[in-house]
């Protein structure tokens, strides 16, 4: 497959940091040249999707192996058979479609796959500091964890109170984590890149196991800390373009039933089947809300979310102007799916699954569209006016 890509130069505001940062954009153009691939070539989209995903070993295209614990496949493999597809002989069967809800209703459904960094990339230094103290005399009476992570709604406390708790054979109601006091908490670096479970899970785990050792010795109390450098990755080389760009990835299928009303243009969202290889799951109940939030998060993106910006001005300055989902357009149905393919560097084989949520809602939701009125959308948001555009019915 040949593909030429192109870069515009365009006199619109800069933009910021999103969850994803630019990741789901360039996932909505390739998951829907795999959908148009995969009707010019008469094949069902998980079937081509099956033999051209990464495994362990497979060579990216910056000309380096992809790291250990590659779980694309498995991702895949869960999510279609759970939406109904079949694998027959090698060859995988789409589920047959449902009619309507109401006579001017299309169903659709629609899968695409994506895979994303865990960690700081390109060279940039990534690192986490953590300390854990253990108090107590003849047993671990408490551990305290101090790690300057800011948890902002993903769980990273609890995970990090897991992770310190499993190390040290202490129950997790004992482990007390303290990450807001910059007086006496070390840095943990930001919160982004789907990196504090991975980063600083492994400085905690760390500093616990020193601890632990020092426990063993007699300290009491027993004191201990870690500096975790994940692995280094490199930026492109300039003569070739090769370099090691990340040093762990996250791994996601997201496949959506939806229905299309060609009367008014309407998409309503019914079922959709969200798989991640998370690695090794720390809490799968707060993955499983991940998962969630992130869902209605991709929603918003593919279907509603448009910033406007005309002649220099920005249109929808405020949240009167620019609409995001709620919980009136969330999907009738998520199904979460938690696939294991651990990361042997990960605490526990853990990696990062934040920011994967969203990577795929929109080229699935896209695909979806055109399986129900078999038009394509390239163009984001899908709003009810494109689709009666493209329909030709407007």
């Amino acid at each position: 497959v040949k593909v030429d890509g192109y870069a515009v130069h365009t006199n619109n505001i800069l933009t910021g940091a999103m969850r994803a940062f630019g990741a789901p954009q360039v996932n909505f153009a390739m998951e829907l040249s795999m959908e148009k691939l995969a009707q010019a070539l008469g094949m069902d989209p998980v079937e081509l999707r099956m033999k051209n995903v990464l495994r362990e070993g497979s060579r990216v295209g910056t000309n380096t192996v992809v790291p250990a614990g590659v779980g694309i496949g498995e991702t895949l493999r869960q999510a279609a058979l759970a939406a109904g597809w079949r694998e027959v002989d090698g060859h995988w069967i789409k589920p047959a479609k449902a009619a309507g809800g109401e006579s001017s209703k299309r169903r659709g459904i629609g899968v695409a796959c994506s895979w994303k960094n865990v960690g700081y990339s390109f060279g940039f230094p990534d690192h986490s500091i953590a300390r854990v103290e253990i108090y107590g005399g003849e047993e671990m009476e408490r551990a305290v964890v101090k790690c300057g992570v800011a948890d902002v709604g993903q769980g990273a406390q609890t995970a990090l109170a897991q992770i310190a708790a499993e190390v040290l054979g202490i129950p997790y109601e004992r482990v007390e984590v303290i990450v807001s006091d910059t007086d006496v908490v070390p840095d943990a670096g930001s919160s982004s890149a789907s990196r504090q479970t991975y980063v600083s899970g492994n400085a905690v785990r760390l500093a616990a196991l020193r601890a632990k050792r020092r426990w063993e010795e007699g300290n009491r109390p027993a004191f201990d800390h870690c500096y975790y450098y994940p692995p280094q990755t490199t930026d492109f080389a300039p003569e070739t373009g090769e370099c090691y760009p990340h040093f762990s990835y996250g791994y996601t299928t997201q496949i959506v039933e939806l229905e299309v009303d060609v009367e008014t243009g309407e998409v309503e969202i019914l079922k959709v089947y969200s798989a991640h290889d998370v690695g090794r799951a720390i809490n799968p109940q707060m993955i499983e809300g991940q998962i969630e939030g992130g869902v209605v998060m991709g929603e918003g993106y593919a279907l509603i979310e448009e910033f406007i910006q005309q002649g220099g001005f920005i249109k929808t300055r405020k949240l009167s102007e620019y609409f995001i989902p709620t919980s009136l357009d969330a999907p009738r149905e998520v199904v979460p799916i938690v696939v294991e393919a651990p990361d042997p560097e990960g605490p526990f084989g853990a990696k990062g699954v934040g920011e994967m949520t969203v990577m795929s809602m929109a080229p699935a939701i896209a695909a979806a569209i055109h399986d129900a009125v078999g038009v394509w959308l390239n163009e984001l948001p899908i709003t009810a006016e494109r689709v009666l555009r493209a329909m030709k019915k407007i």
